[in-house]
C-alpha cells in the first residue's frame, strides 16, 4: 500500500479512545477545524472546500475552544460546557461567573476568554472566569484566535474590527475587517479565517481587512463560534503513523511466534 492510500485511510482526529472519521475518504490535515452556529450545530469545517460536517447538536455555543490534546470545549454565555464530538453530547462543566462569548487555547493549553470589554483565564475544571484585564474600546463581539507565531490572541470586537490581545490583557486595535458580523475566527495553516453569517473570509492579520473566501455549504443559521485543532509537522505525523505500523508489525511477529513454541511444547508432551 503506498503512504498517500495510507493516510487517506487513517481517522482525521481521536479524541480519548474514539476516532472521529467524517466518510471523506481524505485526510487533509492533522487537526480538526469546528464552527457552530446559531440552530445549535456544532461541526466540523473544511476550509479548502466550506464544507460542513455535523457531529453533535445542542444549545448555542457563541464560541468554541479545542485544546491541544483534543478536548473541545464551548461557551453558552454563562457555562463553559464539555462537547464530546464522537457521542455529539454536552456537558455543563460550570459557570464562568461573567459574560463570556469567545474561548481560546494558547500553546501552554491554558484557556483564555473573553467578554464585553474583560479579558479572562478560564480554569476548565471548574469553569471560572478571572479577569486579567479591561481592554479600553474594546467590546467583545465573539471569538478568539491563537496567533502561535506571535504569542498574541487575534479577537473581534463589535463594530467589526480585529484586535491583537497579549496573554497579559495588553491590547492593540488593527484594523477594520470591512465584513458585518464577524462572530467566528480561527487559524488553519497559518491563515486566519473569519466566519459572517454563512460565509467564510481571509483576514489579513496585518491590516485586518477580510477577503471573500466561499459560503459555507450545510449550516443552519449564523455562524458563531470557531475553534482550530493543533496540527503537526506532515513529516511527524506521518513518521508517528508508520512508526505505529511498525509496532503493529512487531507485536504481530512476537504474537506469531510464541504461537509456535506452544504448539511445539505442545506436541513434544504429547
Amino acid at each position: 500500500m503506498g503512504t498517500s492510500t495510507f493516510m487517506k485511510k487513517l481517522s482525521i482526529a481521536t479524541f480519548g479512545a474514539a476516532a472521529i472519521t467524517l466518510g471523506t475518504g481524505e485526510v487533509a490535515k492533522a487537526g480538526l477545524n469546528f464552527i457552530s452556529t446559531s440552530a445549535g450545530q456544532v461541526g466540523v469545517i473544511n476550509t479548502s472546500t466550506g464544507g460542513f460536517t455535523e457531529v453533535a447538536r445542542g444549545s448555542f455555543m457563541f464560541d468554541l475552544a479545542l485544546s491541544s490534546d483534543n478536548k473541545l470545549f464551548g461557551s453558552d454565555a454563562s457555562n463553559l460546557v464539555g462537547i464530546n464530538p464522537v457521542l455529539g453530547t454536552f456537558s455543563k462543566i460550570g459557570s464562568f461567573r461573567a459574560f463570556i462569548n469567545s474561548l481560546g487555547f494558547d500553546s501552554n493549553n491554558s484557556l483564555y476568554a473573553t467578554g464585553g470589554s474583560g479579558f479572562y483565564g478560564v480554569n476548565t475544571l471548574t469553569g471560572a472566569a478571572s479577569l486579567i484585564a479591561r481592554i479600553s474600546g474594546f467590546s467583545s463581539s465573539g471569538d478568539l484566535a491563537y496567533d502561535v507565531a506571535n504569542n498574541r490572541f487575534l479577537a473581534t470586537s463589535k463594530g467589526d474590527s480585529l484586535w491583537s490581545i497579549a496573554l497579559n490583557g495588553s491590547a492593540a486595535r488593527i484594523g477594520d475587517i470591512g465584513f458585518s458580523q464577524v462572530h467566528g475566527l480561527l487559524f488553519d495553516q497559518g491563515t486566519l479565517y473569519g466566519y459572517a453569517g454563512q460565509q467564510q473570509i481571509v483576514i489579513n492579520t496585518a491590516t485586518g481587512a477580510g477577503t471573500f473566501s466561499k459560503n459555507v455549504a450545510g449550516v443552519n443559521g449564523s455562524i458563531g463560534g470557531a475553534a482550530s485543532a493543533p496540527v503537526p509537522e506532515p513529516a511527524t505525523v506521518l513518521g508517528s503513523l508508520l512508526g505505529m505500523g511498525a509496532l503493529g508489525s512487531v507485536r504481530s511477529r512476537h504474537k506469531s511466534q510464541r504461537q509456535q513454541k506452544q504448539q511445539a511444547d505442545a506436541l513434544n508432551r504429547s
